[in-house]
C-alpha cells in the first residue's frame, strides 16, 4: 500500500498487514492534479495540485497521524471502501464552497456530491470532516447529517452506522452507483462499457446474495 508521510511529503511502501495510521482525503479532480509516481519529482511544488497533497498532510499531522492518503490516488477501486474504513479520518475538501457562503445553502451545489465515489466515502467513516475553498472546517458527518440526508439520499441509519448496511435491501443499495465495495464483490472496470457494467454487477451479486429485492 502506498501512502505519503506527512512531515517529508514522500511516498512509501507498506504491507497491508503493518500499514500505520493515516488520514485521507477526498477530493473531486480538477486541473494540474498529482499522482502518487509525481509527488518527488523536481518542481512539483508549483503544480496547483500539490497543494492540496500538502494541505492534507499538515491536516493529518495536526490530527497526531504520521501518514496521509488520497482515494483519487489509489489503484484499488474495488477495495477503496476498506481503504476508508481503515483511515484514522477522512478529510473532505470542497473546492468550490466560497468561504463566505454559508455551510447550510452551499454543501448541494457543490460538485464533491455529484461525483460516483461520494456515497461509498460518506458510508466507509463515520470521522469525517468537510473544509471549504479556503481550508475552513465546516463542520463533522454527525453535526451535518441533517444537510447530508436530503442532499444524497443516504439513510440516517447508515451516515450513523455503516454497520446498518447489512439490513439494507439490495433493491435500495443498488440506485447507488461505484459502490463496489457496499456489495462486497469485485470485478474489472471497463471504461466505456456502458449499461453492460450494471448487468455485470448483477450478476455478482447474485453469486453472494438470497436477497431477492435485486429482482424488484
Amino acid at each position: 500500500m502506498s501512502i505519503i508521510n506527512a512531515k517529508t511529503i514522500k511516498v512509501e511502501e507498506f504491507n497491508e498487514s503493518a500499514v500505520p495510521r493515516y488520514g485521507i482525503l477526498s477530493h473531486t479532480w480538477e486541473d494540474s492534479e498529482l499522482l502518487f509516481q509525481e509527488i518527488e519529482l523536481t518542481g512539483v511544488e508549483s503544480i496547483k495540485g500539490y497543494a492540496k497533497v500538502e494541505r492534507n498532510c499538515q491536516l493529518a499531522a495536526s490530527k497526531g497521524l504520521n501518514y496521509s492518503s488520497s482515494s483519487e490516488l489509489s489503484e484499488a477501486i474495488n477495495s477503496m471502501l476498506r481503504w476508508y474504513m481503515n483511515a484514522d479520518i477522512c478529510f473532505v475538501y470542497l473546492s468550490d464552497l466560497d468561504q463566505v457562503v454559508s455551510t447550510k445553502c452551499g454543501l448541494k451545489p457543490c460538485r464533491w456530491f455529484k461525483r460516483g465515489w461520494t456515497l461509498q466515502e460518506l458510508i466507509a467513516h463515520s470521522n469525517i470532516e468537510f473544509y471549504d475553498a479556503a481550508w475552513n472546517l465546516r463542520g463533522n458527518k454527525q453535526g451535518l447529517e441533517k444537510n447530508l440526508h436530503p442532499i444524497t439520499g443516504i439513510d440516517k441509519n447508515v451516515l450513523r452506522n455503516s454497520d446498518s448496511l447489512s439490513n439494507i435491501p439490495i433493491a435500495k443499495k443498488i440506485p447507488c452507483v461505484c459502490l463496489l465495495g457496499i456489495f462486497d464483490v469485485n470485478m474489472p472496470l471497463i471504461y466505456g462499457e456502458g449499461c453492460k457494467a450494471f448487468l455485470r454487477l448483477q450478476e455478482e451479486i447474485i453469486k453472494t446474495t438470497h436477497d431477492l429485492t435485486i429482482f424488484g
